[in-house]
C-alpha cells in the first residue's frame, strides 16, 4: 500500500505543526517519531513501532536519510538506524526549504518581464468596455489596479474624500501606486478641491508617505481648485474610473464605475483641462496650508 508521499501538502496554520509541513511524507514522519522513541533500531523494529508497512519502511528510511534525519551504524547487519536530534533536523530542512523557495521566487521574478512582453504582443482591439464594483474597499482596489496599468498618463481629480476612509492609511497606499507609475515615466496630474487639500495636508502633509520617508509632492503636478464636481481618475486618455457617492449618504462611497471609452474619456479630459488651467499650483502641502 503506497502513501504516494501522503501529507506533503502545505498544512501550516491548519492545526498542530508536523514534519509534513516541511515536506516529509506521513510514512517518513511516523518512522522518525518511532525512531526517536526507540533510540536506535533496525528497519523491522521501526516498521513495527511506527506501523509503516514493511514493504514501505525502506523507502521511508531512505527519505529520512535524504532529509538528514537519520544516521546508520557502520558494519551492522541488519542496518541499525538512529534519529538525528529534532532541532538539527528541523533547522536543516528549514534551510533547504527556504533556499528552494528563494530560488523559485527569483525564477518567477526573472520570468515576469518576459511573460509581460509576450502577452503585450497580442493585439488588443479598440473596443468599449465598462465594469462596476460596490463598496469602498472594492472601489479602491479597482482604482489602484487601473492606475497600475497606466503607460503614459494618470489624471486624478477629487473634490471629496469618503468618510469611510482613514486618510492617513489610504493616502500612503495611493501615493505608493502613483509613485510606481511615476517610476514608469507616467505623467501624474492631481487636481484637488481646497477642502481635500486642507484635509490631506493636515492628516498626511509632508510627513510619512513612502516607507516612512517624507514624500516629495513636486514629483507630481499638483493643483487645487474650488471649481470641482465629483471624483474621477483618467488613465492614458482612454480609460476613466468614476466614484459614485451613496445617494442616501453623500459622504460615503457607494461604488466605482470603470469605462474604457476614448470618446467619453476625451470629454472628461476637456472638463479637467478647464478646471486645471484656473487652479493654483501646489509644491508642498505644508506650504499650501500656510497660504
Amino acid at each position: 500500500m503506497s502513501d504516494r508521499r501522503e501529507g506533503t501538502e502545505t498544512r501550516i496554520g491548519e492545526g498542530e505543526a508536523t514534519l509534513r509541513d516541511l515536506g516529509f511524507s506521513s510514512y517518513e514522519e511516523r518512522a522518525y517519531r518511532a525512531l526517536l522513541a526507540l533510540g536506535s533500531a533496525t528497519a523491522s523494529e521501526i516498521s513495527e513501532a511506527s506501523e509503516v508497512p514493511m514493504g514501505r519502511i525502506y523507502d521511508a528510511l531512505s527519505g529520512l536519510e535524504s532529509h538528514g534525519a537519520v544516521r546508520t551504524q557502520d558494519g551492522s547487519h541488519p542496518t541499525v538506524y538512529a534519529a538525528v536530534e529534532p532541532e538539527v533536523v528541523v533547522d536543516r530542512v528549514l534551510e533547504v526549504r527556504t533556499r528552494e523557495l528563494r530560488d523559485r521566487l527569483e525564477r518567477y521574478q526573472s520570468q515576469r518581464e518576459e511573460l509581460v512582453s509576450a502577452l503585450r504582443e497580442i493585439e488588443v482591439p479598440e473596443d468599449e468596455f465598462w465594469t462596476a464594483v460596490m463598496g469602498p474597499e472594492e472601489s479602491m482596489e479597482l482604482l489602484l489596479e487601473r492606475i497600475d496599468t497606466a503607460e503614459s498618463s494618470v489624471t486624478l481629480v477629487a473634490d471629496t474624500v469618503s468618510s469611510q476612509f482613514e486618510l492617513d492609511e489610504l493616502g500612503p497606499r495611493i501615493l505608493e501606486t502613483l509613485f510606481d507609475a511615476y517610476r514608469r515615466e507616467v505623467d501624474i496630474s492631481i487636481l484637488l478641491s481646497e477642502s481635500v487639500l486642507d484635509q490631506l495636508g493636515r492628516e498626511l502633509g509632508d510627513g510619512e508617505g513612502l516607507d516612512h520617508r517624507p514624500f516629495d509632492w513636486s514629483l507630481f503636478e499638483l493643483r487645487a481648485s474650488d471649481d470641482l464636481h465629483g471624483n474621477f481618475t483618467l488613465i492614458d486618455d482612454a480609460e476613466i474610473c468614476i466614484a459614485i457617492p451613496n445617494p442616501a449618504a453623500p459622504d460615503d462611497l457607494f461604488g466605482m464605475v470603470n469605462f474604457r471609452d476614448a470618446h467619453f474619456a476625451a470629454r472628461a479630459d476637456a472638463t479637467f483641462e478647464r478646471a486645471w488651467g484656473d487652479a493654483r499650483r501646489i509644491t508642498s502641502l505644508s506650504t499650501a496650508l500656510e497660504e
